[in-house]
């Protein structure tokens, strides 16, 4: 703290019950030696950022309890900035995408568990703008479309797991409906 502000390194650490993790492996030895044993808790890192005047700011990074990261978020006077990505457990990424003043800003991807894609989108500064491809967890297309300022324009098809076409809708701008990610 600086004059009663959070100023300078953040570092939290969080608890596990040991007994749920009996064949835990830790996967960093740098993280694993900063993790503590106490009784049947296990203590690990599980974020690191810094922050100047109370706002965030560079690299925050957070960590699964196994000791692999689980995040990177970079942030310039405490908004969002640059790059984001999320893993799994196993590492495997789930999200990238970036930034620019606290909004998404180009590429927005997201995968499934099993590593197909499950959503590509491209923002420009917040605005979801451009083609629009969501999949089923097979990997095959569900919909597609174009957006523009958060607004579906021009055709919208959905498509049958098969890859068959299912329907498809035409959307004018003066008419159109939000362009938003689907809940699963």
């Amino acid at each position: 703290y600086k004059m009663g502000i959070m100023h300078g390194e953040q570092i939290s650490y969080a608890a596990d019950k040991l007994d749920k993790y009996d064949d835990l492996e830790i996967c960093d030895e740098s993280i694993s030696k900063k993790a503590k044993m106490f009784r049947k808790w296990r203590y690990y890192l599980s974020l690191k950022s810094n922050v100047i005047d109370g706002k965030l700011d560079g690299t925050q990074l957070t960590y699964h309890y196994n000791g692999r990261l689980e995040s990177i978020l970079n942030f310039s006077n405490g908004m969002p900035q640059g790059k984001r990505e999320e893993y799994s457990l196993n590492g495997k990424i789930r999200t990238r995408a970036n930034y620019s003043n606290g909004n998404f800003h180009g590429k927005y991807e997201t995968w499934y568990t099993n590593n197909k894609p499950m959503y590509d989108l491209t923002y420009n500064h917040g605005y979801l703008t451009g083609e629009y491809k969501y999949y089923y967890q097979s990997g095959n297309l569900q919909r597609y479309g174009k957006a523009e300022d958060d607004l579906r324009v021009g055709e919208w098809t959905r498509y049958f797991e098969e890859g068959m076409p299912k329907y498809v809708e035409t959307f004018q701008l003066k008419d159109s409906v939000p362009a938003e990610i689907e809940d699963e």
